[in-house]
C-alpha cells in the first residue's frame, strides 16, 4: 500500500463524514423552516384576531356611548315634562343637541 492509497482513503473517510454532517445540517434547516412557516401562520392568525377584537371593542363602546346619551336624554326630557309647570330660576326647554 502506497502513501497516495492511504491518503485516498482518509481523504475518502473524511468526505463521508462532511456528508453525513451535510445532510444532519440540512435536515435540521429544513425542520427549521417548516418550524418558521407554522409560527408565521400562527403569528398571522393571532394578528387577524386582534384586529377583529380591537374592531369589536370600539363597536361596543358606541353603542355603549349611544345608549348613555340616550338614556341621559330619555331621563332630562322625562324630567323636563314631569316639572313643567313648576318655577326654575333656569329655562330647562334648552334643546339637548346644543350641548
Amino acid at each position: 500500500m502506497t502513501d497516495v492509497d492511504s491518503g485516498l482513503r482518509m481523504l475518502s473517510k473524511d468526505n463521508v463524514i462532511i456528508a453525513s454532517h451535510m445532510q444532519q445540517l440540512n435536515k435540521v434547516i429544513g425542520s427549521l423552516r417548516t418550524e418558521k412557516l407554522d409560527l408565521t401562520t400562527q403569528l398571522r392568525k393571532q394578528q387577524l384576531r386582534i384586529v377583529h377584537l380591537e374592531n369589536l371593542v370600539d363597536q361596543l363602546s358606541k353603542q355603549v356611548n349611544v345608549s348613555n346619551i340616550c338614556a341621559v336624554y330619555c331621563h332630562c326630557t322625562e324630567f323636563v315634562r314631569k316639572n313643567k309647570e313648576r318655577k326654575w330660576p333656569i329655562d330647562l326647554t334648552v334643546s339637548f343637541y346644543s350641548f
